[in-house]
């Protein structure tokens, strides 16, 4: 399965992904300079500005759109609902 993550900088979508990685341990985080990787990896969370900077067309099982709603959080669309965040709850998934 493979996972894309969108959003502008700074929306949450690098916290958003280590979240999932929690509910799907063996998936694989591939950010915007991994890209080449993609199709290597049948089981990823993509995290990238928008969809249209891959470098060829995937087909992704899930998609989120993030977006910063204020400095202390965060929605993420997924096309049918709506998620809030609150970026203090998912501090454990800041990389230092």
């Amino acid at each position: 399965m493979k996972i894309l993550i969108t959003g502008r900088p700074a929306s949450g979508k690098s916290i958003f992904a280590r979240y999932l990685k929690d509910q799907y341990p063996d998936f694989k985080i591939i950010e915007f300079d991994e890209c080449d990787s993609i199709k290597e990896n049948e089981n990823c969370i993509v995290v990238i500005q928008h969809q249209k900077f891959l470098p060829a067309p995937i087909k992704f099982d899930k998609f989120y759109q993030c977006t910063r709603v204020e400095n202390e959080s965060f929605q993420v669309d997924d096309g049918s609902t709506v998620q809030q965040f609150a970026f203090l709850d998912l501090e454990q998934y800041f990389v230092n």
